[in-house]
This record gives C-alpha cells, sequence and structure tokens, in this order.
C-alpha cells in the first residue's frame, strides 16, 4: 500500500483531481518526495492554486492522521489499496478520477473482474424482488458477480439473492467501514463477509454517512461494473444517478420494464426511453456486455425444491402451447393460487409466456 497516497486521501479538501495531477508530475516510486515541497513547489511544479498548495503542505505535515488510520487499518483487519497497488481493481482504474483509496472487509477486488451492478429505488419490494429471484440464479451460474450499494430496498434484496444462489457480491457503502450505512444491515454486512463477499468503502475508516458521499459511492458502484441495470426505481431516484454513471463511464446501462401505473418503475421507463437495454434475463445482460455464454435452459440447481420448480415450469410452458386461462392452468396442475402466480410472472419476465388480451396464457 503506497503510504503517501493514503496520507493525501485524508486531507480534507484533497480529492482524486488534485492527486491526479501530482502524479503526473511524480512518478509513484518518488511521491515521498512530496513531504519535502514547500507551496510553491506545488504551484510551480503541479500548477495547484496557492490555496490548495497550503492545504496539502499542511496535511502533510499532520502525520498523526496517516498513523491513526494505520493504526484502525491494523486493529480492524481492514484491507486497504491505493491507485498505485496491484490490488486496485482494473476496471474501477479506468473511469475519470477514480477514488485514490479503496478499504475493504472481505475477498480480494481482483474476484470482482466480471460483474454486474443491480440497482433500485430503497422503496422496491415485492416485484423488484421478483426480478432478482430471476436474474441472480443465472447471473451467478454464468460466473458473474453483482455490486450494489447495501441500501435497504433492491439492494439489500440484490445482495441476499445473491448470497443465497451461492455467488459473490460487493457492497459500496457511503461511509466509512467502522461506521457502516444503514446500521439496520450490519448483518448482512457480517454474512457478505462470511461467505466470500465484499464490503467496500473509498472513505476514512471512521467517516459517518453524509449525503454528499452518495454521488461518490454510486460512481464506484458502476466503476467497478461492466453494466448498470436498474431493477425498480422512481423518475428521481438515486439509482439513475449510478445509471448516469454508468453511461458517462462508457458502460452498457440496462432496465428492467414494470407496469405503466407503477411510480416505482416510472425511472427504468425514462431509461429505456434514452436507449437503455431492456432486461428480461440474465441473458440480456450478459450479450449487452459481449459475453458468449448461453445460459442453459435449466438452471444447476442444489436443491429438490427448486429442480421441482423447473419441472413445474417445463410443464407450464407444455400445457401452454394453446391459449389457458389461469383458472384452467389451476385445475390442470393442481398447484396453488399463490406458487402458479410466481411461476407464471417469472416465466413471463424471461420471455418464454405470454399473456392476451383475455388474460390467457400462451407459450411464445
Amino acid at each position: 500500500m503506497n503510504r503517501t497516497l493514503l496520507h493525501l486521501s485524508l486531507i480534507p479538501g484533497i480529492g482524486p483531481a488534485t492527486v491526479a495531477r501530482l502524479c503526473e508530475v511524480v512518478s509513484t516510486e518518488k511521491l515521498d518526495d512530496l513531504y519535502l515541497w514547500s507551496a510553491s513547489d506545488f504551484v510551480a511544479r503541479a500548477h495547484l492554486s496557492l490555496a490548495v498548495a497550503e492545504v496539502v503542505v499542511k496535511g502533510l505535515r499532520e502525520r498523526a492522521l496517516l498513523e491513526q488510520e494505520l493504526e484502525f487499518i491494523a486493529k480492524h483487519d481492514v484491507l486497504c489499496c491505493t491507485l498505485a497497488d496491484e490490488a486496485y481493481p482494473e476496471l474501477l482504474k479506468q473511469i475519470h478520477y477514480p477514488p485514490i483509496v479503496l478499504y475493504w472487509w472481505g475477498i480480494e477486488l481482483s474476484q470482482f473482474s466480471s460483474s454486474v451492478a443491480l440497482v433500485g429505488s430503497r422503496a422496491a419490494q415485492g416485484y423488484a424482488r421478483q426480478v432478482i429471484d430471476v436474474l441472480v440464479p443465472d447471473l451467478v451460474q454464468a460466473g458473474w458477480s453483482v455490486v450494489s450499494g447495501g441500501a435497504l430496498g433492491a439492494d439489500t434484496l440484490a445482495h441476499t439473492a445473491t448470497l443465497d444462489a451461492g455467488g459473490k457480491t460487493a457492497a459500496v457503502i457511503g461511509s466509512g467501514l467502522l461506521y457502516p450505512y444503514p446500521a439496520s444491515n450490519k448483518r448482512l454486512f457480517m454474512r457478505m463477509r462470511e461467505m466470500g463477499g465484499a464490503v467496500i468503502s473509498p472513505f476514512p475508516l471512521t467517516m459517518q454517512a453524509m449525503p454528499g458521499n452518495f454521488p461518490a459511492r454510486n460512481r464506484i458502484i458502476a466503476g467497478l461494473c461492466k453494466a448498470t441495470v436498474v431493477v425498480q426505481a422512481a423518475e428521481k431516484s438515486g439509482a439513475l444517478i449510478t445509471a448516469f454513471f454508468a453511461l458517462e463511464q462508457g458502460r452498457e446501462v440496462g432496465a428492467v420494464p414494470g407496469a405503466i401505473t407503477d411510480p416505482l418503475s416510472a425511472g427504468c421507463h425514462a431509461l429505456l426511453r434514452d436507449g437503455a437495454f431492456l432486461v428480461s434475463s440474465a441473458r440480456d445482460i450478459l450479450r449487452a456486455c459481449g459475453e458468449g455464454e448461453e445460459l442453459s435452459e435449466k438452471r444447476d440447481e442444489k436443491s429438490g425444491e427448486a429442480q421441482g420448480a423447473l419441472v413445474f415450469g417445463d410443464e407450464l410452458e407444455r400445457i401452454c402451447a394453446e391459449p389457458q386461462s389461469f383458472d384452467d392452468l389451476l385445475e390442470q396442475l393442481g398447484c396453488s393460487f399463490q406458487e402458479l402466480q410466481e411461476r407464471l410472472f417469472n416465466l413471463q419476465l424471461q420471455g418464454r409466456l405470454t399473456q392476451d388480451f383475455m388474460g390467457r396464457w400462451q407459450r411464445r
């Protein structure tokens, strides 16, 4: 870990743009020389304003900033890397002014090289859960990881579904690791650490969550991933900020359509109108990312219950070779109302069944 970069990242008011300028004029191996520079050196050689130069000089003189952070890193078993380190994610390095430092608990960040961001509203509930339960198992089967923001709603659903499917998931949070936000998700964050995931932050370890942190966090979520998919979001949802950053970074942006009467799908529909790719299955995401994997029609399920659901889905498709009403399907399959409703929804979302104007179900 490059300690000079870590020290610079801890100086209030000094961000990635200033550090990038310093790295342009001083090689990584000679960054320690900055401790010897005066304010006039920073102005003349790095073309910083005098005000910024004085902030840098004052900050570098305060060695206690660095020593305290290093003490916290060791005490709390935190992993840390800077832009100059091999552990820094390659995809994130490619964005404009990447974060100087990343702190995390969990597995090495290199294991998230093939990742999709699944984001959405904090108010997301039933529909988002159904969508995520359709997308995540196939993404995991194809070897992809899921990144989100650790917030309530869609983020929590995405992380939980990935862990349940045996996959890797990372949460990029809007606070320092020692004050994880939201506090109500501490148990989820611990589960991620224990089950092969990661909890990541670009902020100093003791920083509390603040409104200004979340756009920066959203930018990192997009930067870590090859594609960002919005599963459910209102017109002014913060999830759309993540999608905007992904677009700005040249990454793929997808959205899941919903009911035209649902305000929580209005943001997704706006993205689709603006050119986002439509997501109805994991295959849509993989194709958008240029991947050649062809997902099998049946998932490699780990439980007999899940395998039974697949057989049930195949039987539904067979019966729906001809148009069938919901009541007819209930009678023929002998299943519960809720079970049939959920299976029909999943098959419709996957593009395997369609519903006509009379409400009858038919195979595509």
